[in-house]
């Protein structure tokens, strides 16, 4: 059975059309009726959602004694019942009493209403059907076995009735083959009821049979299709050699490949456009020739659904490779901060013993510098991977582009040549410097995967310009005013019309697999829409493609930034605890320290620290701790800390700082959250604030 019956959920009207199809399937089939009989119970107690166990028998009406039920049918019930229910008068037992009183008998437990019984049975409960004729005469009974304790539920009980005149109008076409007008009535009744088409193909390849699901699926009504040719109708052209070569073999011999078997293929709709289908296909003898009947589902609805299932979980696979690279950018960049701060500190340390105008001392200064380039590179990649929105403010654009395109330089092909206009004009937009990071990598890592292994060239340029309502070719939605315009442009094929439709769409790529996420360019059109800009795109095929970005300039705010040295802090004798697991780091923070006046101590985990404030909670003026160690992360430490002395400064050290570290440190009652590596000056300023408020 389909997989949507595996959960529990109303019966709807889809269900109901589903099992009258499959008792359709069993009532056209060639089948001995014992045979039958057992085809249908078993059918019955293969449908999950009917809340029955998979067992079950069924009686009819002895022809001979219409005051006794013969078990006619059986699935999975226990011998020693089956011996005693061989031969059962009416009125005796559930079964007895429903066939008797003509009505379902529920019982959802054993009691004294079971007269046939055993030992030994496992607790369970029973649906008995009543078989009825149309004119309500008794024909039999069905049984099927529930769970104990189960709730009777009315729409089971209809769909089990509508099974039971399915099943008595198959007894009754058995039984009284003279009686052709009744049975079909039934029969009729079934296929009106079929979601499914059910096509019948007489000896000459004419239709002979069409149902209403057959007139709703080929657009073909009644009329139209009884007496004429499948092939005509329905057929596809792709099929049609293949259908003529078979036909006539089939009414000849009764055989054929596709028989006893579901397929997918495709038909065709009076339209013209192809309908993809299942098909089923059986054969049957009338005035000894063959016929064939088709039983067609309609599978447009399945494939848009698979389709966008394995086109979500595609994303899905996407954006989860996303996120782990950006967990493992973010642990990569804890790592080289630690290490970065490592080589700042100790080289700092061994230049200020040396002479300033010794060889030493300038290579120190090499080194530091090199380190200092390592800790920038460090805090752009985290500007890249984090997830909490970025404060907006009146940024200078110029420097912000020239920063970042120092970074792209480094990933681009030395097949690709960067070529930049950048206005000295001055320009001012409200934004985040990682917006405009993001956004210009995305452009050119566009580009670059157009030009390919090819040779290239990408063109950046930036402009100041003025649009009023007389400009020329203003983009669409463009407000006059002043505009930062930066254009991305490269030298490749250019872009077709059909993918310029799609190509801020997440996900949407025309990269082989693996190479991007199809996100790049979807991510750029939300930050530039969040700057209140707009992007457009001009590209012909073999011309290139060129990206423009239109973000609406502002004027300057603020105050110029400080850039005097820190004041020269002095310690005080002042007692800082020092919780930090990488050793070298540990040791060079406190030499810093304890150069400028402060008394130190250092633990190497939160736990350690946590036992020693526990016993001496009055030896520390301040604690100064790293936030990812192993055991115990620093902000819960802080947290048990600042139960036990709640006014004590605590500054946290993160190396990925994040809105969600931010909010928990404040919610805790941290004084301050610094990003690693820092300079001695920035940290000495940072306690001496803390032990001030």
């Amino acid at each position: 059975m389909p997989n949507e019956y595996n959960q529990q959920e109303p019966v709807s009207a889809r269900k109901i059309q589903e099992i009258l199809s499959d008792l359709l399937r069993l009532s056209i089939g060639k089948y001995p009726f014992p045979r039958l009989m057992q085809e249908f119970l078993t059918l019955l107690v293969s449908f999950p959602w009917l809340e029955v166990q998979p067992k079950g028998v069924l009686f009819l009406v002895d022809e001979n004694n219409p005051q006794r039920l013969i078990l006619t049918a059986h699935h999975n019930v226990a011998k020693p019942i089956l011996s005693q229910c061989a031969d059962l008068p009416l009125g005796r037992c559930l079964c007895g009493r429903a066939a008797l009183r003509k009505e379902i008998v529920f019982m959802n437990q054993i009691n004294n209403q079971h007269e046939n019984c055993c030992d030994n049975l496992s607790p369970h409960g029973h649906y008995c059907i009543p078989i009825k004729s149309a004119d309500d005469t008794i024909l039999g009974v069905f049984t099927l076995y529930t769970q104990a304790g189960v709730e009777r539920r009315p729409e089971i009980e209809a769909i089990l009735q509508t099974a039971a005149a399915a099943v008595a109008g198959m007894i009754r076409l058995h039984r009284c083959e003279t009686d052709r007008l009744e049975s079909e009535k039934s029969y009729q009744a079934i296929t009106n009821a079929a979601a499914d088409a059910i096509i019948m193909l007489g000896n000459r390849g004419r239709i002979t049979f069409w149902n209403p699901a057959a007139e709703a699926i080929f657009g073909y009504s009644h009329a139209e299709a009884i007496g004429n040719v499948l092939h005509d109708l329905i057929v596809p052209g792709n099929y049609a050699s293949a259908y003529k070569s078979a036909l006539p073999s089939f009414f000849k011999t009764g055989r054929g490949r596709l028989f006893d078997q579901t397929i997918e293929v495709s038909g065709k709709h009076k339209d013209g456009h192809k309908i993809p289908i299942e098909l089923s296909l059986s054969r049957l003898q009338i005035k000894n020739k063959w016929c064939a009947i088709g039983i067609i589902r309609d599978i447009t609805a399945r494939k848009i659904a698979n389709q966008e299932k394995d086109r979500l979980n595609q994303h899905l696979q996407q954006s989860h490779r996303l996120e782990a690279l950006g967990t493992l950018a973010g642990g990569i960049a804890h790592d080289f901060n630690n290490i970065t701060a490592s080589i700042l500190g100790f080289a700092e340390i061994v230049q200020e013993s040396l002479p300033s105008n010794s060889q030493p001392h300038e290579d120190l200064g090499h080194i530091i510098s090199a380190a200092k380039r390592g800790k920038d590179i460090t805090r752009q990649l985290l500007t890249f991977i984090r997830q909490t929105d970025q404060a907006k403010s009146p940024i200078h654009i110029q420097p912000l582009i020239k920063e970042t395109l120092a970074l792209i330089r480094a990933s681009i092909p030395a097949n690709i040549d960067i070529r930049t206009s950048i206005t000295p004009t001055t320009a001012y937009i409200v934004a985040s410097p990682a917006q405009i990071h993001q956004m210009l990598i995305n452009l050119c890592t566009n580009a670059s995967r157009a030009i390919g292994g090819q040779s290239g060239v990408i063109n950046i340029n930036l402009e100041v310009v003025d649009i009023t309502p007389t400009s020329t070719k203003i983009p669409p939605g463009l407000p006059p005013g002043n505009y930062a315009k930066l254009t991305v442009s490269d030298t490749v094929s250019g872009i077709t019309k059909e993918v310029l439709e799609h190509i801020f769409e997440p996900f949407f790529t025309t990269n082989s697999q693996g190479e991007g996420t199809g996100l790049g360019l979807s991510i750029t059109h939300g930050i530039i829409t969040d700057l209140n800009g707009i992007i457009t795109v001009d590209s012909q095929p073999g011309h290139g493609s060129s990206f423009d970005v239109y973000m609406p300039t502002c004027q300057k705010q603020g105050t110029k930034p400080d850039t005097s040295q820190p004041p020269h802090i002095t310690g005080g004798n002042r007692r800082i605890l020092i919780v930090e697991d990488e050793t070298s780091l540990a040791e060079i923070t406190a030499r810093h320290l304890k150069k400028a006046g402060y008394k130190i101590t250092i633990k190497a985990n939160g736990n350690v620290a946590l036992k020693s404030f526990k016993d001496t909670p009055n030896s520390f003026d301040l604690i100064l701790t790293d936030q990812v160690m192993a055991q115990m992360s620093g902000t819960e430490m802080a947290g048990k800390i600042l139960k036990i002395q709640p006014d004590i400064p605590i500054i946290i050290m993160t190396g990925t700082l994040n809105k969600s570290l931010l909010q928990k440190a404040q919610d805790i009652g941290v004084k301050k959250v610094i990003i690693k590596p820092i300079s001695i000056g920035e940290l000495c300023s940072a306690i001496d604030e803390s032990l001030r408020h």
